[in-house]
């Protein structure tokens, strides 16, 4: 994989970020979002995995997440990916729009030919305003992002639900939501489910292509990647939150999936001249 990455912010904190990826492989990791993330698919398709549910995309869809959502982008084998991000705060549009359109778009939209190249040049033009900061450009990009919600909102009406997810992945799901912080393994969720681990197992590869244990540490270190966001908490208190006792087994695994450090991934995440990529 070839990440094109370019990240921008406004003077201050790290309000908005536009990057793309490139490659035969996307991000896989199981992300716990602050802000919206719009993830426009220019090539490649898969599954988008987000809040128990699971939805295909292919080029010329759009993959929306809102603050605290967890979701996973897919890609299908072998297949080359490339899209386009957009993270920004979902409170500036509440001068602009009613949150209740931005909030009522559907997580995978599948644009029109025509729709898909204004939605592109729009973000293109969000990221040249956000580099290059000419003059108004904070006003004007508000309202650009004001006008591609729009566009998402009517093209969203014509959406098609989804199948609901697999019912033991839910239930799966929303018990390691409550307990992912404490002392939870495979054994005491198949006895909570009265399943066996083979069959729960299945469910999983089938559902998200992820195995349960693979999941539940995602789900640990997609926690601690928010709680980062926090200057003031320790990582040994963070790990600990998380679930971990052990640190130095916190330390290897968010390090694998992420490769940085805790305190590497807190750097970036405050230096806005850091040359550290953190993809969603």
């Amino acid at each position: 994989m070839k990440p094109i990455f370019k990240s921008y912010s406004s003077s201050g904190a790290s309000l908005f970020q536009m990057f793309r990826i490139s490659g035969e492989k996307s991000s896989q990791s199981l992300n716990h979002n602050t802000t919206v993330a719009f993830q426009f698919i220019i090539k490649g398709e898969g599954k988008y995995f987000i809040n128990y549910r699971c939805h295909d995309f292919r080029p010329n869809c759009l993959l929306v997440s809102r603050p605290n959502d967890n979701h996973r982008c897919i890609p299908s084998r072998g297949c080359h990916m490339d899209k386009t991000c957009l993270l920004f705060p979902s409170g500036i549009i509440s001068d602009f729009l009613p949150m209740s359109v931005y909030r009522s778009l559907p997580y995978v939209i599948h644009l029109s030919a025509k729709e898909a190249v204004r939605v592109r040049q729009l973000m293109q033009e969000i990221c040249d305003d956000i580099k290059n900061k000419p003059v108004y450009w904070y006003k004007k990009m508000l309202l650009e992002i004001g006008v591609l919600i729009i566009i998402l909102y009517r093209s969203g009406q014509r959406r098609v639900e989804d199948p609901g997810p697999h019912p033991a992945l839910r239930q799966a799901l929303t018990f390691i939501e409550k307990n992912f912080s404490s002392d939870i393994n495979i054994q005491s969720l198949c006895k909570k489910m009265d399943m066996s681990a083979g069959r729960l197992s299945h469910v999983f590869q089938a559902e998200i292509a992820m195995g349960i244990r693979h999941f539940i540490i995602q789900r640990r270190v997609a926690e601690a990647k928010l709680l980062l966001n926090s200057r003031h908490l320790e990582v040994r208190a963070i790990a600990r939150e998380v679930g971990y006792q052990d640190i130095r087994l916190f330390l290897h695994q968010f390090k694998l999936l992420t490769t940085m450090t805790p305190e590497e991934y807190r750097s970036a995440l405050f230096d806005e001249n850091s040359d550290q990529r953190i993809t969603i």
